[in-house]
């Protein structure tokens, strides 16, 4: 395993109500790749990102993540499948993408990820009176200009058009180029996966296959999930 990893599990065991719900017996992330969870729900996907924000106690095995334990890296961009939000909040939606990062003075960069989501125009619009796509575009927008080193994202796909979801994805490959961004994405959608991430690890209770999406035909697919492979959905 790479002293260099973003991130690194081994031996991990997640156990809830007397049975083990998550099995890793190894996997490392180098720095700057887009990696992709694929999985029928239930199998660990929200688990695993929950432990490597902190939100998830370990029962056995290690993880550390930008090479600190989980939860103390600063570093670390989370954007949960179903963000709290209060609609009667009184913040517009710059307001709310810009809340605490330190330089709020570099609109420049705000701008660029606003104009990148399609929220550009939406400014200066109260954050509550936003359609479930736009929030979920304002909160993609509030985890990227935090600029962490890793961002991970729990079904980014839901309630955004094909459209947006392009732009953002080619906005996160450009930042990954200057910052070495890694980035990881649980989603149902395949096409995401075979068209930006450099890896692929298929959860079902435990890892059953970590590698490269050119490899992960049909048959990989129902050596991992089974029939399971009926989840997966396909952008047309």
């Amino acid at each position: 395993m790479p002293n260099h990893a973003a991130i690194e599990a081994r031996g991990l065991r997640i156990a809830r109500g007397g049975g083990t719900i998550l099995e890793i017996e190894e996997l490392a992330v180098a720095p700057g790749r887009i990696v992709g969870i694929l999985g029928p729900n239930g199998g660990g996907k929200t688990t695993l990102l929950r432990v490597l924000v902190g939100l998830e106690p370990i029962d056995e095995g290690s993880v550390r993540v930008l090479g600190e334990p989980p939860g103390k890296s600063r570093a670390v961009g989370y954007l949960p499948q179903a963000p709290t939000f209060d609609p009667r909040f009184p913040a517009r939606v710059r307001e709310v993408v810009t809340l605490g990062i330190r330089d709020r003075g570099n609109g420049g960069k705000v701008d660029r990820i606003l104009r990148a989501l399609g929220l550009l125009d939406l400014a200066a619009k109260p954050a509550g009176l936003l359609s479930g796509g736009q929030k979920q575009r304002m909160f993609l927008a509030r985890a990227l200009v935090r600029e962490p080193r890793l961002l991970l994202l729990d079904e980014p796909t839901l309630g955004v058009d094909a459209n947006t979801l392009d732009s953002f994805l080619h906005l996160v490959l450009e930042i990954r180029e200057e910052r070495e961004l890694t980035v990881v994405i649980v989603t149902h959608d395949f096409s995401v996966v075979t068209e930006h991430a450099d890896q692929v690890a298929c959860l079902a209770g435990k890892l059953n296959w970590f590698g490269s999406p050119s490899d992960l035909d049909e048959g990989r697919l129902t050596e991992a999930f089974g029939v399971h492979n009926l989840f997966l959905r396909h952008r047309h």
